[in-house]
């Protein structure tokens, strides 16, 4: 018989406004941005593309499925 113990601290997000300088809002939910990237990562992963700053006709990968996933995504 296995027991798990988990502690959780709630928010487990924080997001900082770049013109306001110490303040932070948290929230229980990850920004958009970083869900974005979560699945840009994935599909990097998917497509066997081993890094972020491998090179596509001369743009990082990165950047290239940043805006793939962004522009098919609603409210971007």
């Amino acid at each position: 018989m296995e027991i798990f113990s988990v502690k959780i601290f709630l928010p487990l997000f924080y997001v900082r406004y770049r013109e306001a300088w110490g303040v932070r809002l948290s929230s229980r939910l990850p920004p958009p941005r970083t869900i974005l990237g979560a699945l840009a990562k994935g599909l990097g992963i998917i497509l066997g593309i081993e890094g972020g700053e491998t090179l596509i006709n001369g743009e990082p990968a990165r950047k290239i499925l940043t805006e793939a996933v962004e522009s098919s995504s609603y409210g971007f």
